[in-house]
């Protein structure tokens, strides 16, 4: 009886410990059903900016049998103030700027344990932003002016990233990158009494380190 007992403590011993280890090998996320992600950045809104950017991911298998996914973002912010001088209400500044940017990627993944996933890949960038000033001074003689500046830029962006399961349908994830790409701008000054225009034209390169690109908080469907 007591050798009975024994054995089976031992073969439930066993058993346990095989299913606590194909438990850990299993993954709670399972990217073959739920091959759509929807995610916000959160950063921005950590910092108090709003509003956010926003990444669809469609996960896949790619013909070499490694996951990966593609990526089609969007970014847009905006503002729009209207101030006056205390001393003369009649004097106002108008100042109005918006920015777009869309971006479509490429990532590979790598599961490291059952809830964590890190990746890497690259993503193209355009970006289209338009800012004007514009207002009136009352004096003598009363002055006019108006300043444009309009801003395309076309950029490659390098990731890498972790991403931790929440749950099945929700994750967190942090990215670094690096961002090179190509800068034109245009800048418009015209003022009337005195009348005055002109138009600067300005082209560059650049390359910047995106210590924290994005914290995302994703939705898995």
């Amino acid at each position: 009886m007591r050798k009975t007992f024994i054995i089976s403590f031992l073969i439930l011993v066993i058993s346990s410990t095989s299913f606590s280890q194909e438990m850990q090998k299993t993954t709670i996320f399972d990217y073959s059903e739920d091959k759509h992600e929807f995610s916000i950045d959160i950063s921005p809104v950590l910092l108090g900016n709003f509003p956010s950017s926003l990444l669809y991911r469609n996960n896949y298998v790619s013909k070499k049998g490694k996951n990966a996914a593609f990526r089609l973002g969007a970014n847009f912010s905006g503002t729009f103030t209207s101030q006056k001088n205390e001393e003369n209400p009649q004097s106002t500044v108008d100042l109005n700027s918006h920015q777009v940017n869309f971006l479509i990627g490429k990532e590979w993944q790598k599961n490291i344990q059952n809830r964590i996933l890190a990746y890497y890949g690259m993503d193209l960038n355009l970006g289209y932003g338009r800012s004007s000033t514009g207002g009136n001074f009352i004096n003598l003689p009363e002055t006019s002016f108006s300043t444009t500046n309009t801003t395309y830029s076309i950029s490659a962006i390098g990731f890498v990233g972790m991403k931790y399961h929440l749950s099945r349908h929700f994750s967190i994830s942090a990215e670094s990158g690096l961002n090179a790409g190509f800068n034109n701008s245009k800048s418009s000054n015209k003022t009337e009494n005195p009348n005055f225009s002109e138009n600067i034209r300005r082209s560059s390169l650049f390359v910047d380190m995106l210590p924290l690109r994005a914290i995302r908080f994703a939705f898995h469907f």
